[in-house]
């Protein structure tokens, strides 16, 4: 999933006409460190740094933790009526 720095998703067809997918392949290039690639698109004469992040989407941007210990499963209680 790519973000824009307004944390807003960027579509496929979008995505590929400003950075390119084949450029999502080449993490480290340039940089020096595996989780970002600087890329230029000279049709738009824009210059990006792309950081990959080992967290979710639902992590880094909407605050979602995930538990180690998940919690326990409830059973619903079978309701008894005056005819049951």
């Amino acid at each position: 999933m790519l973000c824009n720095e307004g944390d807003d998703v960027i579509g496929k067809d979008e995505r590929d006409a400003l950075i390119g997918e084949a450029n999502l392949e080449r993490f480290g290039h340039g940089s020096g460190d595996a989780s970002i690639v600087y890329i230029r698109n000279d049709k738009l004469e824009m210059q990006m740094e792309v950081v990959r992040s080992p967290n979710s989407y639902a992590e880094e941007v909407q605050g979602f933790q995930h538990s180690e210990n998940p919690a326990p499963m409830h059973r619903r209680k079978r309701r008894l009526f005056d005819d049951d």
